[in-house]
């Protein structure tokens, strides 16, 4: 199975499902229509060249961060369509069957709402209405029940969660990255500056534009490898995809924006 995300801050959010023939990338793009965010999903042949891209939301009201269900079959993303509060909402991949995660969110929500590998559980950044003392980083049952706050992580600003394959951990990504135990809320900062980060089979991957590399890392901080990329001004939202081997991140060459894979074992990198 294909699973990779990715993003570009206010032109691009984007993930791949798994699939068994193509590959899919759920993005957000502006409906010029509308004049709002929407998200649209591209399906991708086996040479992940794109054949054909719809909206799965389609509404009034800024939608962004998707992200895909370990199976594939949904996306959950943040939509502003209530007015100024953000909720989660959850699609089937081709924008039917669409509800509200929860009525009882009514807040802030930030970056990727992060799916648990077993698929029961969303870990999400939130900050309650009015209540900027209980900002921090939640987890809520599948069936919109169970909320429950895991920590308040110290940081100014909440990003993307990303759990580990064996479900034990959450990376947490804002300015800064943190991995945080599920079981005790338990968290440690890995590194200060990161654009982006996913978990991977050798370590935690982030990228950090300021150094045109994206690194590999253990839980403790300590680097693993590096890969240099020079020719990009900016790297972002690197993401793992266990079956290939690569990376898919977002990339700035001079005034250009484009999506990119890095291959872990030559370090070439294809753009897309």
């Amino acid at each position: 199975m294909r699973i990779i995300h990715a993003l570009i801050i206010l032109l691009l959010l984007s993930s791949i499902s798994p699939a068994q023939v193509t590959s899919r990338i759920a993005f957000t793009k502006l409906n010029p229509l509308t004049s709002d965010f929407d998200i649209f999903v591209a399906e991708l042949n086996e040479n992940l060249k794109v054949v054909r891209t719809y909206n799965v939301s389609n509404v009034i009201g800024a939608d962004s961060h998707p992200s895909w269900s370990p199976d594939g079959s949904k996306i959950a993303y943040i939509s502003q369509r209530h007015g100024k509060w953000m909720s989660i909402y959850i699609t089937d991949y081709l924008g039917r069957n669409t509800r509200r995660f929860s009525s009882e969110i009514l807040g802030r929500s930030w970056g990727f709402p992060g799916w648990s590998p077993d698929g029961k559980k969303i870990a999400f950044a939130y900050e309650p209405k009015d209540n900027d003392r209980e900002r921090g980083i939640y987890l809520i049952d599948i069936d919109g029940r169970n909320l429950r706050k895991l920590v308040g992580i110290p940081f100014g600003s909440l990003g993307s969660c990303k759990w580990s394959p064996d479900g034990k951990k959450i990376l947490v990504h804002s300015v800064e990255l943190y991995v945080i135990d599920v079981e005790t809320g338990q968290y440690k900062m890995i590194c200060d500056g990161a654009d982006g980060a996913d978990w991977s089979e050798k370590g935690i991957l982030y990228s950090r534009s300021r150094f045109r590399s994206i690194f590999i890392a253990d839980e403790n901080g300590n680097i693993l490898k590096r890969y240099e990329l020079p020719d990009f001004k900016f790297i972002d939202e690197p993401s793992y995809s266990p079956d290939l081997g690569k990376v898919l991140f977002v990339g700035r060459k001079g005034n250009t924006w484009g999506l990119h894979i890095l291959d872990l074992k030559t370090g070439k990198v294809k753009s897309l």
